[in-house]
């Protein structure tokens, strides 16, 4: 079961990383991939589990001590940035914010190292056309 939520957390994540599929998913209204900020948390959190994800299987899954402490970092982060307000803030203002320039970074460093078998490259493909 922690398989199926690590593939969807690494799509979730994926869209973090990058802030061309952010600009593409929650800024572009003639898009094929449509999303947002809340709906990436809403998957991340509520249909991956992702806290218990953080702290109990990636741990089962065998990835090393630096992803999981990038992982960790990542989840305190989108939490701490939770509490600033973001439910005010439309999708364009959170992709400019320096803190979530910040969770870009570590998210970047999440999907760089992340595991090949628990990889979803469903939306890469779709994504680059295929």
């Amino acid at each position: 079961m922690d398989a199926i939520f690590a593939k969807g957390i690494y799509e979730e994540i994926l869209i973090i990383s990058s802030e061309e599929l952010q600009n593409e998913m929650w800024l572009n209204a003639d898009s094929k991939l449509v999303s947002s900020y809340a709906e990436v948390m809403c998957s991340l959190y509520d249909d991956n589990l992702f806290e218990e994800f953080v702290n109990y299987g990636c741990i089962k899954l065998s990835f090393n001590e630096s992803l999981i402490k990038n992982l960790r970092k990542l989840n305190i982060l989108l939490k701490l940035f939770k509490n600033t307000g973001y439910q005010h803030k439309f999708d364009e203002n959170i992709i400019n914010d320096k803190n979530w320039l910040s969770i870009i970074k570590v998210a970047k460093k999440i999907i760089k190292n992340w595991l090949n078998k628990f990889r979803n490259d469903y939306l890469l493909s779709f994504y680059n056309g295929n």
